[in-house]
């Protein structure tokens, strides 16, 4: 029996011209679905960072209402502050610690982009949790933060750095990679290694060549390295006001 071709002919079929559109609407639809999702997912730790440090800034404020107006870095160890470790790069967690009450849990002072020790409570050495990851030598306490701290930050100069991620790189050095140290800061840059440069950038490590920084006035902004450099040019210029030193807490166990 002979098939009537006639009887094939009332459906029409995609042309290749026709299906190639349709493949293309398809995925171009596709791919303005999946890419905001993409970039939601990569910009998350950044946010949470910004989100945290918004409370970190805010345990700051609420210390210096309860201290006549001083941060932790203003008030002696005997009445509760962090006056003796401003000096010392290496306590730079102790400026955070004892905001105990104010912080509630030591996971906040952790950027979630950031490759810190994991702490249960605020104790007197901060040591890491043992099941997360074995301590690193005795002094891991700058291991569990993720910022830095302005040690001569002052409600009286309100554009002073409070406290701010700590990916900043210096010459090309990322010091998120190295030792703790402290960093002063002047109009014409950062003394490092004994010398002045205005070389000073954000690196790509935690968040990509940008960061965010809480100031003296409560203010939290999200800054690319020209607005850190800006930062530094427009303030500290008063004779006799302080300049920023930052009080940074180097890798793991450094």
């Amino acid at each position: 029996m002979k098939i009537d071709p006639k009887l094939h002919t009332n459906g029409k079929a995609f042309t290749l011209v026709e299906l190639a559109l349709v493949l293309f609407v398809v995925f171009v639809l596709l791919f303005l679905l999946i890419v905001p999702m993409i970039s939601v997912e990569s910009k998350a730790p950044y946010v949470a960072c910004f989100n945290q440090l918004k409370h970190i800034g805010l345990a700051f404020r609420i210390y210096a209402d309860d201290n006549e107006g001083r941060f932790p870095m203003e008030v002696p160890e005997e009445e509760g502050g962090s006056m003796e470790y401003k000096d010392n790069p290496l306590a730079a967690y102790g400026h955070f610690q004892v905001m105990s009450n104010l912080l509630s849990v030591p996971k906040v002072l952790v950027c979630p982009a950031d490759k810190r020790f994991e702490v249960k409570n605020f104790n007197t050495s901060m040591e890491p949790d043992p099941t997360k990851r074995p301590a690193v030598g005795p002094q891991v306490g700058n291991s569990t933060i993720s910022y830095f701290v302005g040690v001569d930050a002052s409600e009286k100069y309100p554009q002073m750095l409070l406290v701010g991620d700590r990916n900043l790189m210096i010459d090309g050095n990322d010091l998120s990679q190295g030792k703790s140290l402290m960093l002063p800061l002047t109009p014409e840059g950062a003394r490092f290694n004994n010398r002045l440069t205005s070389n000073i950038q954000y690196s790509p490590s935690i968040h990509k060549d940008r960061g965010n920084v809480a100031l003296a006035d409560g203010s939290v902004e999200q800054w690319t390295s020209a607005a850190l450099i800006s930062h530094l040019l427009r303030t500290n210029r008063v004779e006799g006001e302080p300049m920023d030193r930052l009080a940074i807490p180097g890798a793991a166990g450094q």
